[in-house]
């Protein structure tokens, strides 16, 4: 893709085309997809597309649009810079231009990997005139009914948006910016400030990566979710979501009901943020939320775990993944904090549908000189397959844990359980006295030791194995 402008003349896009004396242009323009992929091949070379659309004028028109079905460039700056001052800007025009000067070409595209970590970019320094500044301003004010600010500029995300938009077929979508978002809020329709709907609507978008890079003096910005509201207004189809760095979202008003998967990494959310992010998903088959550990709390307390499952109630009935890994109070903060204003949890059994259970083992709820948690934590989810502990601590009395789940494997409460994964809480893992141990135990208990890896261990019964590995382990 990088050589795509070098590959054919711009000049040559089929504007005025001619009528040619042959059955091709009367032939649905599926079957001349299909040609045009079984000719190049099933690596489908870029360089054999733009010399099968050199051939003639017919195939030039379906041929070319293919060559855009995949955009992956540097538009870096444009979710959050002035439009005169972006680097690559030209770049970035030229791209605008020629989807919306040819809607064969935009409505060929189906997905976008726009910012600085796209493996593929379009890096040529293309010359802006007065001319081409005047078009992006017509363009810009056609598309979202705006006029220029005080500074002479348009909202800092518009040729990103516009860009975006020129793509009205788009199914996937990734956006990474170096720095801080800018409000997306005026690609909503408003009337006495408040939102009758959004100006555009991307009805076949379903997949949405939203990433912001990690650097250190702006990692704590994030990605602020209110100021993607009015992006998330224009999807109402998104059926899977993934967000960095999530942050705010006390004001969003977006729904998105036919959401299925939703991962949210490094986050830092209160409740009410992660409520309002998923009050209206009601499909949802996986969710996913871990904690920022390079944010600490302040001026808010985080969404504990308790909170995180009762954001996910209005799925109860669909959810089959399941990973929370919120943040943890330290000892001295955790005697301060009641169950009531940082809830952890106790039951599962809401959710008989899960299948693959992953919680930090802190978040469990523990009464003292009991064991047990974990069962009641479980108990109920028939279709449990697989269940993995996070955070567990050299001390944090797994022994007896286990061994009342290896009762509970005995009893068949999980019938179609087949794994126990444990992480240790640092990188450094497990002692080795926490390793013979639970070895001892294990084996007591009519486990079989499988065969041993370095810092892993992994013992069988019954058709379920249990694995303790460290935190950094990647399997």
């Amino acid at each position: 893709m990088a050589a795509l402008w070098d590959a054919y003349p711009l000049g040559f896009l089929p504007y005025d085309p001619m009528a040619l004396p042959c059955f091709l242009p009367n032939l649905p323009q599926e079957i001349m997809y299909k040609i045009c992929e079984e000719v190049v091949g099933p690596n489908e070379d870029t360089g054999s597309l733009a010399r099968l659309a050199r051939t003639c004028r017919t195939l030039n028109q379906v041929a070319t649009p293919l060559l855009y079905r995949e955009l992956k460039f540097d538009a870096q700056g444009h979710f959050d810079w002035e439009t005169n001052h972006t680097r690559n800007l030209g770049t970035t025009l030229q791209a605008l231009f020629t989807l919306q000067g040819n809607q064969a070409l935009g409505s060929a595209v189906r997905s976008m990997e726009l910012g600085p970590t796209s493996s593929t970019l379009w890096r040529i320094n293309w010359h802006i005139t007065f001319g081409m500044f005047q078009a992006y301003n017509a363009t810009i004010r056609h598309l979202f009914d705006l006029d220029p600010t005080h500074n002479g500029s348009f909202p800092r995300p518009a040729t990103t948006m516009a860009l975006i938009f020129s793509a009205p077929n788009l199914t996937s979508l990734q956006l990474t910016t170096e720095s801080g978002w800018q409000d997306t809020n005026f690609l909503l329709n408003k009337h006495n400030n408040r939102v009758t709907g959004p100006k555009f609507i991307l009805a076949n978008l379903t997949t949405l990566n939203i990433n912001h890079s990690h650097l250190p003096w702006n990692r704590d910005a994030g990605t602020v979710l209110h100021k993607l509201n009015g992006l998330l207004h224009t999807v109402p189809n998104l059926t899977s979501l993934t967000i960095n760095l999530a942050r705010g979202g006390t004001s969003m008003t977006a729904r998105l009901p036919n959401l299925t998967t939703l991962v949210l990494i490094n986050t830092h959310l209160c409740a009410r943020g992660l409520h309002h992010l998923t009050r209206a998903c009601t499909q949802l088959v996986h969710f996913e939320l871990t904690h920022d550990p390079e944010s600490p709390h302040k001026r808010f307390l985080p969404v504990s775990p308790g909170q995180v499952l009762d954001c996910v109630v209005p799925s109860r009935h669909t959810l089959q993944r399941l990973c929370i890994k919120t943040w943890m109070p330290e000892d001295n903060m955790a005697n301060t904090l009641t169950q009531q204003q940082f809830p952890l949890l106790e039951r599962l059994g809401g959710f008989p549908a899960l299948r693959l259970v992953g919680v930090d083992y802190r978040a469990v709820v523990r009464r003292q000189y009991e064991d047990g948690a974990l069962v009641e934590l479980l108990n109920g989810l028939e279709s449990l397959q697989g269940v993995v502990l996070l955070g567990v601590e050299a001390s944090g009395g797994l022994g007896g844990e286990v061994e009342m789940l290896k009762r509970g494997i005995g009893c068949a409460v999980w019938p179609r359980l087949r794994a126990v994964r444990v992480q240790s809480l640092g990188d450094g893992g497990f002692s080795e006295g926490i390793w013979t141990s639970l070895e001892t135990l294990l084996g007591r208990m009519g486990w079989v030791a499988a065969p041993q890896r370095a810092e892993r261990m992994e013992m069988v019964t019954a058709g379920v194995s249990f694995v303790a590995v460290p935190a950094w382990a990647v399997e």
